[in-house]
């Protein structure tokens, strides 16, 4: 197909277009409408489409697109001007992936698309050389699998397998192939992960290809390892902690009803038992619903910390699996499930004495200071993610929306996020600004410590004393404490065993932590040692 690339400005009149630069590509005979359609996805790695023109009549058809400043990927990599260091060929290769990870996977009406003529002349580099896809004139969309005539470029086919490289790079010959301009500051440790996952690519079996998910995150761990060797050690380790897809298939009895234990947006949670390599352990084995809020993002925050954690009242980590497009994070089963599973449930939550309650609520804080002590704000703190082990102790769970590196001994260390988590819960002052402290969870465990008080949760309204509108507990809380009258509050199957210092000290620094403005609220270590001064006043009260 001939066709006509150049570069001009807009000078349409519409507001919308504000004189852009633009790419204009002319096509000298007729692309079906299919075409059309294939070029206005919305992504930051495919090249935007501003518009087009077409004519039956003419049999012509002009596409414009946005202009990227630095050409392609293949005239970059052979011009004239500066070669693009390691990092930078890292981060297009990511962006590229990326790319092509949404035509697979990711597009909104679960079409699924095929570039067929990917090469390094249909990637295109803006001014910060962020890749954008490009070149869709074969793109097909697929809902299966099918036979048909190969189109595409010869050197880059499918059909076309490199041997030469695969031979060489038993031989560790590859190595002699890397561009002299960047094999002076290369990390050969990131070149091996870019290497293996390459290799993958090239595979002649279709089934041992990776996906593109899977590309885009071993690329990033090349990144993170040309930047920083203290993060491959981290990702070295985490090699030990992979669980095979088909262990993980043989516990659930392949993702069975009868395993399945809870589910949620982020997707399910199955109970299964590991074979013997993994001590024949009972594991919770939690699989991430990819199209949900939580993507790969938040799964590789999650497995970073949480195989990091050695904490009695977090819950401990025992591997994960990344295959076939699936997110798994194993840990321990905790086999009395969640403190919300209590507490909804009358019969289970007037068996949750009201020592049993201090405990929880102690074990839960300690987990949260031993999170904060390393920089770490788990922001979705909740009674769904307090989970109980057959002797009752509270281990905290779910760190997919968590963020670290803050400074343990500055209380008012902070940065602007959009806010995440769950509603009821969340801290309004990060609602409304964007700020986070680790005071945000300071303020979610405050609303878990009055659910523990009043045995409601936290989105189960009451009738207002009018009876014109339905309040939620967070709202009685501010009345009652108001009025002066926070036992109110107390849950009637537990009021017979509280001791009223107990009680007070409870009540003060849970109300404490709800406060609109975040320096007000206590730290964690102040909620520990006062739960811990409630619970001696309880234990002299008992005795």
């Amino acid at each position: 197909m001939q066709a006509l690339l150049s570069k001009g400005s807009s000078t349409q009149q519409s507001e919308s277009w504000q004189y852009r630069t633009v790419a204009i590509k002319r096509f000298k005979e007729l692309v079906v409408k299919e075409k059309l359609t294939i070029l206005g996805f919305n992504h930051e790695n495919i090249i935007p489409l501003v518009g087009y023109y077409y004519s039956d009549e003419e049999n012509d058809v002009i596409v414009v697109t946005e202009y990227a400043e630095n050409g392609s990927l293949y005239d970059y990599l052979r011009g004239p001007h500066r070669r693009p260091t390691w990092e930078e060929r890292l981060k297009i290769c990511i962006g590229a992936a990326r790319g092509l990870q949404h035509l697979h996977n990711d597009l909104p009406d679960k079409r699924r698309v095929v570039h067929r003529d990917f090469k390094t002349a249909n990637i295109l580099l803006d001014k910060n050389l962020n890749a954008k896809l490009y070149g869709f004139d074969f793109a097909k969309a697929v809902e299966e699998p099918k036979v048909e005539h190969a189109v595409g470029t010869p050197s880059y086919l499918d059909d076309v397998h490199p041997q030469t490289l695969i031979n060489l790079d038993r031989n560790d010959g590859l190595n002699k192939l890397i561009d002299s301009s960047v094999r002076i500051n290369l990390n050969m440790l990131s070149f091996q992960v870019f290497k293996d996952i390459a290799h993958k690519c090239l595979s002649l079996k279709l089934d041992e290809r990776p996906t593109m998910r899977t590309i885009a995150i071993r690329l990033g761990e090349a990144l993170y390892i040309q930047n920083n060797e203290a993060t491959f050690t981290r990702r070295q380790r985490l090699e030990s902690y992979l669980i095979p897809l088909e262990e993980i298939k043989l516990a659930t009895n392949n993702f069975s009803g009868a395993t399945l234990t809870g589910e949620g947006g982020f997707g399910k949670v199955y109970k299964g038992q590991l074979s013997k390599r993994w001590n024949n352990c009972t594991v919770a084995i939690k699989s991430l619903n990819t199209e949900g809020h939580q993507g790969y993002k938040e799964f590789d925050m999650e497995v970073k910390l949480i195989s990091d954690f050695r904490h009695n009242n977090i819950i401990p980590f025992i591997g994960y699996c990344i295959e076939d497009n699936n997110m798994i994070i194993v840990t321990e089963y905790a086999s009395n499930h969640s403190l919300d599973y209590h507490l909804q449930d009358p019969k289970k939550r007037s068996c949750l004495t009201w020592t049993h309650r201090l405990k929880i609520c102690l074990g839960a804080a300690r987990g949260l200071k031993y999170l904060h002590f390393h920089g770490v704000i788990h922001r979705d703190v909740k009674s769904g993610n307090i989970l109980l082990d057959e002797n009752l102790k509270a281990k905290i769970c779910d760190f997919g929306l968590s963020k670290e590196n803050f400074k343990a001994d500055q209380q008012g260390t902070h940065i602007y996020t959009k806010a995440a988590g769950t509603q009821y819960y969340l801290d309004p002052y990060y609602l409304e600004t964007g700020t986070l402290r680790s005071a945000s969870d300071v303020y979610s465990f405050g609303v878990v410590l009055f659910e523990i008080l009043s045995g409601r949760m936290a989105y189960i309204t009451r009738s207002s004393a009018d009876g014109t509108s339905q309040v939620p507990l967070m709202n009685l809380v501010r009345r009652y404490h108001d009025e002066d009258q926070l036992e109110k509050l107390v849950d009637p199957s537990i009021a017979n065993q509280i001791n009223s210092h107990c009680l007070h000290a409870l009540q003060e620094i849970a109300y404490k932590c709800i406060s609109h403005t975040p320096k007000a609220r206590p730290t964690m270590d102040i909620i520990v040692e006062t739960i811990e001064d409630a619970i001696d006043y309880q234990l002299g009260f008992e005795v």
